[in-house]
């Protein structure tokens, strides 16, 4: 059964079904059985013949323990043991043939990103990436982040991710993508002109749009190191600009984008702002001129790299 390199992890899958195979190729580098660890992720993956009802993304339910989490859908069923390294699902062969970007993202991301956020911290937000390095951007839910990695991108910049990452504990400038994915508000998608550029998703809730990621991707671009902290302010008015912020009012600006889901598996987000208090760290206010907040996050990762 393959074996990929998944950041700092292995991770073996085991699928008879080679259609599986190819989202997996799409995430990670596979490397040769003789890498093999013993402390490598493990996800099992059996194909099935039964029908699929409905959108799995409008339907699915998440049971989360700190043990074991379970995720059922129409066409999915899959089971996570994060302590134990281990996660085990059946999706139905009509969504593998499909859907394989779905696949990727329940199947494959999910689980490895349970996992490791058994060694890693989870973070709720977005990270832009360029020559120098990545800008973490984050806020509170609504607060721009998703729209602002889509404008960065659409400019040119590249991303780890619109709404999580996951942080080295050990060593908090380095960064891991978790789900590479990039899903508007309908709002936001006619705001950058994404409409015909995206499909219908299903996310948080809501209705959104998802913007297909159709250029290949190197394993290496799941991975950034962080040159800069951008905490998300009021929106209104512009100009954009970023302000240096340090000392409590970083740390409290920074606790205003905590999710519940940051503190599981001993999980500590306050820990990583420590980390970063006073390290290049700004709030971005006025991003309502879009084009202006582009750039100041554009400065941000090019600039460090001429240092």
């Amino acid at each position: 059964m393959p074996l990929y390199r998944a950041g700092r992890d292995l991770v073996r899958l085991e699928a008879a079904e080679p259609a599986v195979r190819g989202p997996a190729a799409s995430l990670w580098a596979e490397v040769p059985d003789t890498d093999a660890r013993a402390d490598e992720l493990r996800l099992r993956v059996e194909v099935s013949g039964a029908a699929v009802e409905g959108d799995p993304e409008e339907a699915l339910v998440w049971e989360v323990s700190n043990d074991e989490t379970r995720l059922v859908a129409p066409g999915i069923e899959m089971t996570i043991r994060p302590r134990e390294r281990r996660a085990s699902a059946t999706v139905a062969r009509s969504l593998v043939g499909l859907r394989p970007g779905l696949v990727a993202r329940l199947l494959l991301e999910a689980p490895v990103t349970a996992m490791k956020m058994v060694t890693m911290q989870l973070l709720h937000a977005g990270a832009v990436v360029g020559p120098a390095g990545a800008a973490v951007v984050r806020g509170a839910a609504g607060a721009g982040k998703s729209t602002l990695v889509a404008a960065c991108r659409a400019a040119g910049l590249g991303f780890l991710g619109d709404e999580s990452l996951l942080v080295d504990r050990d060593d908090a400038d380095r960064l891991e993508a978790t789900l590479r994915d990039l899903v508007l508000t309908p709002e936001s998608a006619r705001l950058l002109g994404l409409d015909a550029a995206s499909v219908p998703a299903f996310s948080g809730g809501e209705r959104k749009r998802r913007v297909p990621l159709p250029e290949p991707l190197a394993p290496a671009d799941r991975l950034a190191r962080r040159v800069a902290t951008v905490l998300l302010g009021p929106r209104e008015p512009g100009p954009a600009r970023l302000v240096p912020i340090s000392g409590a009012a970083f740390l409290e600006s920074f606790a205003a984008g905590e999710i519940p889901q940051e503190r599981m598996y001993g999980g500590d987000p306050a820990a990583i702002a420590r980390a970063w208090v006073g390290r290049e760290t700004y709030l971005l206010t006025g991003a309502a001129d879009l084009g202006g907040a582009v750039d100041q996050i554009r400065d941000l990762v090019h600039r460090f790299g001429a240092r």
